[in-house]
C-alpha cells in the first residue's frame, strides 16, 4: 500500500514538472504577456519619490524595496509600510468593493478617491496608489502623491 502511495506521489510530481513554466498555475505563463508594453514598464516605483521629497514632508527618508508584481499592481515601500506606492496601467480606477463609497472623491489626476490612509488616481491611464499602515498622515500622503503625475509619462 505504502509503494502504491509512494509510486503515485512520484508520478504526479514528475508529471508537474514536466509542464510549461507557469509554476503549475493556470494563466501564470501568460501573466507576462498582461503588462507586455505596458504604460509601467519602464517606470521604477522606487524612484518616483526622490530622497529630497520624502525628506521634506516626512523628517527623515526610510529604505525603499521593490515589490511586485502583485495582480496589475508593482510598487515601492519605504520603511516598514510607513509608505508605499502602487502603480499599474488601467483605463479606470481598480477600488475595492464598496471603496468608492466610503472614501471621498480626490482631486488628482482624471479620477481619484482618498481614504484614511490611501489616496488612489489615474492619470494619463496609469494607476497610482499612495498609502500607509505607519504614523504618516493623510496630508503627508497627499503632498507626495502630487509630487507623482509631473514624473509619469503623459
Amino acid at each position: 500500500m505504502r509503494v502504491g502511495v509512494a509510486i503515485v506521489a512520484v508520478a504526479v510530481l514528475f508529471v508537474a514538472s514536466c509542464g510549461d513554466d507557469s509554476g503549475g498555475f493556470p494563466g501564470a505563463s501568460e501573466a507576462g504577456d498582461v503588462s507586455s508594453g505596458s504604460k509601467t514598464d519602464d517606470i521604477d516605483p522606487c524612484a518616483l519619490l526622490t530622497d529630497a521629497e520624502l525628506s521634506a514632508v516626512l523628517g527623515t527618508v526610510p529604505p525603499s524595496e521593490f515589490f511586485g508584481p502583485n495582480g496589475p499592481f508593482t510598487g515601492c515601500s519605504w520603511g516598514t509600510g510607513d509608505l508605499s506606492v502602487s502603480i499599474a496601467t488601467t483605463d479606470e480606477l481598480i477600488l475595492a468593493p464598496g471603496e468608492r463609497e466610503r472614501c471621498d472623491p480626490g482631486d488628482l489626476g482624471e479620477d481619484s478617491v482618498v481614504c484614511p490612509g490611501e489616496v488612489t488616481f489615474l492619470f494619463n491611464g496609469i494607476q497610482v496608489g499612495v498609502s500607509t499602515i505607519g504614523q504618516t498622515t493623510i496630508d503627508q500622503i497627499l503632498a507626495l502623491a502630487r509630487t507623482i503625475p509631473s514624473k509619469l509619462p503623459g
